[in-house]
Parts: structure tokens; C-alpha cells; sequence
């Protein structure tokens, strides 16, 4: 380790703050982890990105905005499409998400190149190790779980099968799951969502809830001692609040999952952090477990009421400043998330505030 420390400069200071808060133990829940193997040096780290100066600028000012050294972990979700684009350099890729400050990758890999041991896998994976950032694979997003929990364990499966290949440095630090009853509009099974006529304690919103807890209850049995998060609509708390639901409260979900994320996807920093502050008011004990994740991507004009990106960058800066300085008064508040890579990138690459 120390060989390794020696082979390079000290790194600039925020992104020192994001590798520090890496490194660092986990929370109460005994979320653990893991320390960099290799502390990177900021002139490499700009080198292997192969940024142009602006976008060096961009980030560091997006760091600043979204990080300040008080162990904030952030995290981004990345498809395939950047799988895609960036095919043949996952270094770069790898490089670039740590120059923005993230410590978390929910990576959403074809089944194909998982049961494969992809070698653009192992490398991505790696090399965000030596940035201090954790990979998680992007799991149980299939709704048709909630009706056959056994799907679960292929999904387990699958993630243990990939880690039990590859070397320690290789592997998924868990599974981040995304399953959402309330996209569940099928009404010929069992039960469906319906925002307005479903509602109340025990019928199908409810139940969709119930069998979403019994799906990560079984996931996590399966991981032990790997680690699950959950990605969760930011309605579940403020139904239940309302007394419309009985599982839709944060604890629930925090008896299985090391933390979550709340997709906070609106147009507005005012309306995300509304929507969010009932679940960092609910899961109060639970330090460091709630995340809240904006959008970033825009497929649209359907997106422009869930994402920011035609707000404009300086508009992005803003919104996760304000989340951060928000969130901070809650125990309870993890990080800003992003929704995605692809649309952060998208704004990252204008040389103005807009494209």
C-alpha cells in the first residue's frame, strides 16, 4: 500500500474529501466499505478520463457543489447504453465517474455479459476499486417477482455465480434492486397499483408492498454477507403517512436493505427535496441510509416534469448544493444520487449552460 502511495502526487483537495469518505467505515447499519487499494493521483485520474479543460473545471465544480468531506457517499446509475459508448475504454469511463465524486455504481450489465464474466466487466469493476468507488449489479427489477419470490433466487444467483468467478478486486459489492409495485398496472393479476382507487390499508397497493418486502427479505438472505439497496418512489412514505398504506413506511425497507434511494425525479430542487423529506424524517435512527436520486436523463417531452437536464447545468450545481445543505440536517441522509450517468454526461459535455 504504501509502494503505492509513493508512485504518485497527493490528490487535489476535493476529490481527497471523495476518496477520504470512501475509505471510510460504514453506517450504523454495519454497512461496510472497503479502502482504496491505490490512492489515485489527480493529474493521472484527469489523464485516464482523457477530458477536455472545461469538463475538468465542470466536475470539480460539480464536486464542490454536491460533496463537502462529512462522509456524503453519491452515487450514479449507469445502463447500457454507456456500456455501449464506452466499450472498448472502461478505464475511462471508471475515471470519469470518480473525477465527479461518486463512491457508488449501480451498474445495470446485460444477464449476457454477467453469466459471461465479461472481461469489460472485471476491468470497470477493478478499476473503480482503485478509485475508492463500490460497484453494485442492478438486480430484482422485475415486477413479475411480487407474484413468485423464487424469481428472486435467480437474481441471487446470478450475482453470486459472477463474484465466485472473478477476483476479490472483480466483484459486485452487492445488489442494488429496483423493484417498483407502483409500475404494476397489470390488472389481470392478483393485484395491481392504482394510485386512486387501490389505495388503503390491505388492498393491492398495500399487498404489491407486502410482497416487495418478502422478495428483499429473501434477496438478502441469499446475499448475506453481501449488501442490498433498494431503490424506492418517493409516494410509498407520504401514502403512509396518510394512513393510505401500512408498508409503505422506510423502516420496512430498511429491515433488509443497507440503505435506499428516493426517486426524487421532478423539475425542481423545491419539489424533489418536498417529496424527499418524508422518508429522511421517517427512517430517524437509521443514520446515513437514505440517498435521494434526481434525474438527470431526458428521453422527451414525457421526462421534462421527472428531470432537470433541460434546467441547465448551473441549474444542476445549484439543485445539489441545495439538497446537500437541506438533506445535512437529517442523520438520516446519505448522498445525492444521479439518473442517470448518460444524462449527466450529456450536460457535462456543453461548453455553456445549456447545450
Amino acid at each position: 500500500m504504501k509502494q503505492l502511495i509513493m508512485r504518485g502526487m497527493l490528490l487535489g483537495a476535493l476529490l481527497l474529501s471523495a476518496t477520504m469518505m470512501a475509505a471510510a467505515c460504514g453506517d450504523s447499519k454495519g454497512e461496510t466499505t472497503p479502502e482504496p487499494t491505490i490512492d489515485p493521483v489527480y493529474p493521472s485520474l484527469v489523464e485516464v478520463a482523457q477530458l477536455p479543460d472545461y469538463m475538468v473545471k465542470k466536475a470539480e465544480a460539480y464536486r464542490k457543489a454536491s460533496l463537502d468531506g462529512e462522509r456524503l457517499r453519491n452515487g450514479v446509475y449507469v445502463y447500457s447504453k454507456t456500456i455501449d459508448t464506452y466499450a472498448s475504454t472502461p478505464k475511462k469511463l471508471a475515471a470519469r465517474i470518480a473525477l465527479l465524486g461518486f463512491v457508488d455504481v449501480y451498474l445495470s450489465a446485460p444477464k449476457a455479459k454477467v453469466e459471461a464474466v465479461d472481461p469489460w466487466l472485471k476491468t470497470f469493476v477493478s478499476t473503480l476499486r482503485e478509485y475508492g468507488v463500490q460497484c453494485w449489479l442492478l438486480r430484482l427489477s422485475s415486477t413479475n417477482m411480487l407474484f413468485d419470490v423464487s424469481r428472486v433466487d435467480q437474481d441471487v444467483k446470478l450475482f453470486a455465480d459472477y463474484n465466485a468467478k472473478v477476483a476479490e478486486n472483480e466483484r459486485f459489492v452487492g445488489i442494488s434492486a429496483d423493484l417498483e409495485p407502483h409500475i404494476q398496472k397489470d390488472s389481470s393479476k392478483e393485484y395491481f397499483w392504482n394510485s386512486q382507487e387501490n389505495l388503503g390499508v390491505g388492498n393491492d397497493n398495500d399487498q404489491l408492498l407486502k410482497r416487495t418486502h418478502e422478495c428483499l427479505a429473501a434477496a438478502k438472505k441469499g446475499l448475506k454477507p453481501a449488501l442490498l439497496n433498494e431503490a424506492i418512489w418517493y409516494n410509498y412514505q407520504i401514502f403512509n403517512d396518510r394512513g393510505d398504506l401500512s408498508y409503505g413506511d422506510v423502516s420496512h425497507f430498511l429491515q433488509n436493505c443497507d440503505y435506499v434511494m428516493i426517486m426524487a425525479y421532478r423539475n425542481s430542487m423545491e419539489s424533489i427535496w418536498e417529496k424527499s423529506e418524508p422518508t429522511l424524517k421517517a427512517a430517524h435512527g437509521n443514520n446515513r441510509t437514505v440517498s435521494i436520486a434526481i434525474k438527470t436523463l431526458l428521453n422527451g417531452v414525457s421526462d421534462k416534469s421527472s428531470s432537470i437536464q433541460q434546467q441547465g447545468w448551473n441549474y444542476l450545481l445549484e439543485t445539489v448544493a441545495y439538497l446537500k445543505a437541506e438533506g445535512k440536517r437529517y442523520d438520516t441522509f446519505r448522498g445525492i444520487d444521479q439518473f442517470t450517468y448518460e444524462g449527466l454526461e450529456t450536460m457535462w459535455t456543453w461548453q455553456g449552460d445549456l447545450n
